[in-house]
């Protein structure tokens, strides 16, 4: 732990989970700036812990992707299940406020792919970098060549399954 310690003093930059900045290695610490990345995953009382150890926070995340994972139907009903991140997003959508600033270029998926979640979640905002734009699995190595690996994108109708 005493090494730990040290390591963190002369640290420029300290990671940790959300729950991991309570730690007794982090306790009495304070940093210039936090960030919180997958905020739209965090619960919001786990986000609030690194929060108060810096005065500057960027919360990083997609509150239209994939939401916290709450177990308890009771703790959904109380709220849980909105974060931080959702409820600030709202607002500063709502005030059309600077603050929030949305990434439109991705890296990951293909044009076509891009295309749906673009229109469906992002209003049309999203688009798909040059250098994936056209990137199919079967161009992947130890990826067999196959008519569904040639495709962007295939839907399977699971109905009855």
């Amino acid at each position: 732990r005493k090494a730990a310690g040290l390591s963190i003093d002369g640290a420029d930059v300290v990671l940790s989970t959300n729950a991991g900045a309570a730690g007794r290695e982090l306790r009495n610490k304070r940093f210039d700036l936090i960030v919180v990345d997958e905020a739209a995953q965090s619960l919001e009382p786990s986000t609030w812990i690194p929060m108060l150890k810096g005065g500057n926070v960027i919360l990083a995340g997609d509150h239209k992707q994939l939401p916290p994972v709450v177990s308890s139907d009771e703790a959904l009903k109380r709220g849980l299940g909105h974060t931080l991140f959702e409820k600030l997003m709202g607002k500063f959508e709502e005030a059309k406020s600077p603050a929030a600033h949305m990434l439109t270029m991705q890296y990951r998926m293909n044009e076509t792919i891009c295309r749906w979640s673009s229109e469906e979640l992002y209003d049309g905002r999203l688009v798909a970098a040059e250098s994936v734009k056209s990137r199919l699995l079967a161009d992947l190595p130890h990826v067999r060549s196959t008519d569904e690996t040639r495709e962007a994108m295939v839907l399977i109708d699971t109905a009855g399954c």
